[in-house]
């Protein structure tokens, strides 16, 4: 916790991205050799993990994280400046309608459309097929969880999706 807690207040995001993924790692291993097994990672989760590593190497350096909680769905990290790009590489290789994300900044989701994407960033995940992701939700980091009323929020609570816009 000590480690995780400077390289936040330092504001060193390949540490944090280092500690986060490894302590997440670790949590998989832990539920793979725990008798029953315990599997909630699925072949997607496993893809996105293949992509964050191979993308960061391609970088050059760690520009993005994840983790997992008790499920499937990834929650990753980046910083600011490499929003438009970390989105637009996930998005090469996990094709999604514009419809199903939704951006807390719009500034960001309109860079990310004009991003180009260098052909060292392509192709990340070999003959894995291109799948849609169920959705995209772009969040910034704040003061921890907040009620929000049904107008702020990006989600449509009926639908469990993104607002359409």
């Amino acid at each position: 916790m000590e480690a995780i807690s400077v390289a936040v207040k330092e504001r060193n995001f390949d540490k944090f991205a280092e500690i986060t993924m490894l302590d997440s790692d670790d949590l998989q291993e832990v539920c793979r050799t725990t008798e029953p097994r315990i599997q909630y990672a699925t072949d997607d989760s496993y893809a996105v993990i293949k992509l964050v590593h191979a993308l960061n190497k391609a970088a050059g350096k760690r520009i993005l994280a994840y983790t997992y909680d008790a499920g499937a769905n990834a929650f990753l990290f980046c910083l600011k400046e490499n929003l438009p790009l970390c989105a637009a590489v996930i998005l090469e290789h996990f094709p999604t309608d514009a419809s199903l994300y939704a951006f807390n900044d719009q500034t960001l989701a309109d860079q990310l459309k004009a991003v180009v994407i260098p052909e060292t960033h392509k192709n990340l995940l070999g003959d894995y097929p291109k799948k849609s992701l169920e959705f995209l939700l772009q969040s910034p980091v704040g003061n921890g969880t907040n009620v929000l009323s049904e107008s702020e929020s990006l989600i449509d609570v009926e639908k469990i999706a993104p607002k359409a816009e």
